[in-house]
């Protein structure tokens, strides 16, 4: 899996491509943490629009994170989930724990 991110007035985006799996978690937690420990950040969207596959190591890093992100006062919106990653996370309760969102204009480096 890549990783981008970016800040723009407080507003973290991380834009995920390839697979979400066992082998992305060091490197998902890593980007998370250093999101974490910036002050500047107040909010965190993880856009989903490039990642075409999810797997239970994957729900629990998203499950582990939105606790952290919960414990340091960041909101966490998941971003532009679709086909079978969208139906693994409902059947993995995240749209029941995270705030989901479809932006009218595509996520990468365009937010608000």
């Amino acid at each position: 899996m890549q990783i981008k991110t970016d800040c723009k007035q407080g507003l973290a985006l991380l834009a995920l491509s390839g697979k979400f799996d066992f082998t992305a978690r060091s490197q998902f937690e890593i980007a998370c943490q250093q999101l974490l420990r910036q002050a500047v950040v107040k909010r965190i969207h993880i856009d989903f629009a490039n990642v075409d596959f999810l797997d239970r190591s994957g729900i629990g890093q998203l499950r582990l994170f939105k606790a952290q992100a919960d414990a340091a006062g960041k909101p966490v919106a998941l971003l532009n989930c679709k086909g079978l990653v969208l139906t693994i996370m409902q059947v993995g309760h995240l749209d029941q724990m995270f705030k989901m969102e479809t932006p009218v204009a595509p996520a990468c480096m365009e937010y608000a």
